[in-house]
């Protein structure tokens, strides 16, 4: 699909439920692409989303913009729904935590490297874990 939009994902480099998103120019740039969006016929939305498949970080998104924004809820509670997105991303978190870790014990430091700067990239909700992410990757090397 030609087209000069692109998700989110691919302007910041932080995940959907961050502060990043709620302020400024990324605040700005996503409320410019949700609109632009809904204003998609459903076979141009469904081109869309396969050519720009959710990032892991923005689980459930589409969905949101589809159903919620335009308060077409069926049923869904938009509280729970966020809740049960942030658990997503958390799992996503963990895994690629535990992915990273067990990448660097088995020496392949690159490959950690690269998990672990993803995470500091994109997830603002880690922690103690967070520091020591950021002292990996300022003391790795590329």
């Amino acid at each position: 699909m030609e087209t000069d939009f692109k998700p989110p994902w691919f302007l910041y480099p932080f995940a959907w439920l961050s502060m990043g998103w709620k302020q400024g120019s990324a605040e700005r740039d996503r409320y410019k692409f949700e609109g632009w969006y809904l204003d998609l016929s459903e076979n141009e939305r469904t081109k869309f989303k396969t050519a720009f498949p959710e990032s892991p970080w923005w689980p459930g998104y589409y969905f949101y913009i589809e159903n919620i924004m335009k308060k077409d809820l069926g049923g869904i509670k938009p509280l729970e729904y966020i809740k049960e997105v942030k658990a997503n991303i958390g799992s996503h978190f963990e895994r690629s935590y535990e992915a990273a870790t067990e990448l660097e014990k088995e020496g392949k430091l690159s490959e950690a490297y690269k998990i672990y700067r993803n995470l500091y990239d994109n997830s603002h909700m880690m922690g103690e874990k967070f520091d020591e992410i950021k002292r990996f990757i300022e003391n790795y090397e590329i």
